[in-house]
């Protein structure tokens, strides 16, 4: 399905871990592949924190590659709030006082 997030097994060359599992967005769907974007660090930073976003660069994996499916097209269902015109962060990292409404 198109837009659904995913968890995606990745094997990294060279660097401890070697397998890691990320998150990323469907882009479109093939029978004998998958093309996603990861959400990734970015160099930005919001209050101290890592901000993530998706990626421009859209990736092709085996289907195989999925180690889980979310019921879901928004990274706010996996423990991700959206800053406005910034990107993602993650929300065990925010202040445990913050509201999404004071960012408004």
């Amino acid at each position: 399905m198109e837009g659904q997030l995913v968890d995606v097994h990745v094997e990294i060359e060279d660097q401890e871990p070697e397998h890691i599992i990320m998150m990323a967005k469907i882009v479109k769907e093939y029978s004998y592949k998958i093309e996603i974007r990861y959400l990734s660090e970015t160099d930005k930073r919001h209050e101290d924190q890592i901000v993530y976003d998706f990626d421009e660069e859209v990736s092709e994996i085996q289907k195989e590659s999925i180690t889980g499916y979310y019921d879901s097209t928004d990274p706010e269902c996996a423990g991700y709030v959206l800053i406005e015109d910034v990107g993602y962060v993650r929300v065990d990292d925010l202040d445990e006082d913050y509201s999404p409404s004071d960012d408004e």
